[in-house]
């Protein structure tokens, strides 16, 4: 004879007693304290706990209030972080080669360039491992080129003073060191090194007449001020703004894949307009936030401010945070199918193309590889305008789809192909299946004139299919199914019949996602004790 109380699942998805009882629930004192888990991230108070004494159950109302709480806001912020491994703090989003440090020169703290101070400063002995912050006076005298003038020591390195300086990081901030004593030489101000070189890009790291600008804008603190995690804290959290103003607003949930709609605060605003060409193993240019849409607010300003972007943008899908941690198109395809249509690859599911073979560049025909990449190169497509090992927007009257001078290039040996070819347009001759599109958008290689709808369409097309299909309300329903049941629908009749009476219900609230998961809490199913 079974314990009472003890369950067991069957295959239909079902939950059946083994003795004295089909089914038990939960009482309503477990009830709530679930659901205020679940829901808010935390158990309930002494009192609602004594004022559920005097109700029979937990009332919907109270229920409605969770969902309407902050605590909601946040659990479906940290649901969605997981979901999309919203982690970029892997990313130098500054070369270390713009890092301010702070040394003490004869007792003075100064803030230096480190890695370039051998440039200005060294003997031809010296790289960039040197260490050779500048002298300790103030500044006084500039040559005509407006470099500091520096004076020759003993061991050969020549030095300057330095200047004071009201860092941005500082501003608006009075507890906060302000000015500082930066070395004269870093702190230069020019736009644009006498070689022609702009002082805010990559390119200028050898330029002695390049410094970190005005306030040093162009430069990121390290030395108990690290700016740069600050703005890839920032990043992770973007995101999420947008997915909050979604659920907050009761919005149509799949306008977190669609809307053109952002939000920055200080960090990112200075980050965007400042310092995006500067980033190490990630092309940030185009910049991924055309500044022309930034407000004018201060580095230490951490509040949330709305902006709008251009139509092609499409939600968090085409994200700085997503596209940098998702960095190919595949990797973004990849993401997308799981997190959102509850989807996987696999690969002994598919079927090769009649011609196959065991070579070429043409992942579609490749034997194996072609079970996936069928489906994965098309849909990969949906963001070939967007930058791989990027964040920007590749807009068609910059970068067109056939680019001459880059075909050119590809075969003419001794003109060189320029960093924009080599990153954007198909320059390989190697493999020969390259051949034929030499010059155009790598996306668009070995694309039918249908599949290369999808480029000009970006991922709204993609969502817009799946909403019509169905495809995207089964993933969304499935996925927050498993977040709240902790478990996945099996293939049993109970299980369907419930699976499909929760998406019917969540396309006809809009795709609501509080009536979606006031749906799935409020189901017996999930009052079963497991």
């Amino acid at each position: 004879m079974g314990l009472m109380g003890l369950t067991t699942a069957h295959a239909d998805g079902s939950m059946q007693g083994m003795d004295l009882m089909e089914e038990v629930s939960l009482d309503r004192f477990a009830y709530l304290k679930r659901l205020s888990l679940d829901l808010r991230g935390r158990v309930p108070t002494f009192d609602e706990y004594m004022a559920l004494e005097s109700q029979p159950d937990v009332s919907e109302a109270d229920i409605d209030a969770m969902l309407d709480s902050d605590g909601f806001l946040d659990v479906m912020e940290a649901y969605h972080r997981d979901l999309l491994w919203a982690n970029v703090g892997n990313i130098d989003f500054v070369n270390f080669n713009w890092d301010l440090q702070r040394a003490t020169v004869s007792g003075t703290q100064v803030w230096y360039l480190r890695r370039r101070s051998y440039l200005y400063r060294g003997t031809p002995q010296d790289n960039n491992s040197a260490s050779i912050p500048c002298g300790d006076w103030e500044q006084t005298e500039w040559n005509a080129d407006g470099t500091p003038v520096a004076q020759v020591g003993e061991d050969g390195r020549r030095r300057e003073g330095w200047v004071w300086v009201e860092p941005y990081w500082s501003m608006g901030d009075p507890s906060m060191e302000s000015p500082i004593r930066v070395c004269a030489w870093d702190a230069q101000e020019s736009e644009v090194s006498t070689n022609g070189v702009a002082c805010s890009s990559r390119r200028s790291s050898t330029e002695i007449t390049c410094g970190c600008g005005p306030n040093l804008n162009w430069c990121g603190g390290v030395s108990g001020v690290n700016t740069e995690v600050t703005v890839g804290e920032q990043i992770n959290d973007q995101m999420l703004q947008v997915i909050r103003w979604v659920i907050e607003s009761d919005r149509p949930y799949h306008e977190i894949l669609t809307t053109n709609r952002s939000f920055v605060n200080g960090p990112l605003v200075h980050y965007y307009t400042y310092q995006s060409d500067l980033a190490s193993n990630v092309s940030l240019s185009p910049a991924p936030v055309d500044p022309i849409f930034l407000p004018q607010v201060e580095f230490n300003d951490y509040r949330w401010h709305e902006v709008i972007q251009g139509p092609e943008h499409s939600g968090i899908l085409t994200s700085m945070n997503f596209l940098l941690r998702f960095q190919t198109n595949r990797a973004r395809v990849n993401r997308f199918y799981n997190a959102f249509l509850n989807s996987f690859f696999d690969a002994s599911k598919g079927t090769d193309t009649e011609h196959c073979t065991d070579a070429g560049a043409n992942l579609k025909d490749r034997c194996e590889c072609g079970k996936c990449h069928q489906n994965v190169e098309p849909w990969a497509a949906y963001w070939g305008r967007f930058k791989e090992q990027g964040a920007g927007y590749l807009d068609p009257a910059m970068f067109p789809d056939y680019n001459e001078l880059c075909e050119r290039c590809a075969t003419d040996p001794s003109l060189g192909c320029s960093t924009e070819c080599r990153e954007n347009y198909v320059v390989e001759t190697v493999p020969a299946d390259h051949i034929p599109y030499l010059g155009q958008l790598k996306p668009l290689e070995f694309l039918t004139e249908s599949e290369r709808l999808n480029l000009e369409g970006g991922p709204q097309l993609w969502v817009e299919r799946s909403l019509y299909d169905g495809s995207l309300a089964r993933g969304v329903v499935a996925k927050m199914w498993g977040r709240f049941m902790q478990r996945d629908f099996t293939g049993g009749k109970a299980d369907t019949e419930i699976r499909d009476e929760l998406f019917r219900a969540f396309v006809n609230n809009d795709y609501n996602v509080k009536a979606l998961v006031k749906a799935i809490v409020t189901h017996p199913a999930y009052r079963r004790i497991r």
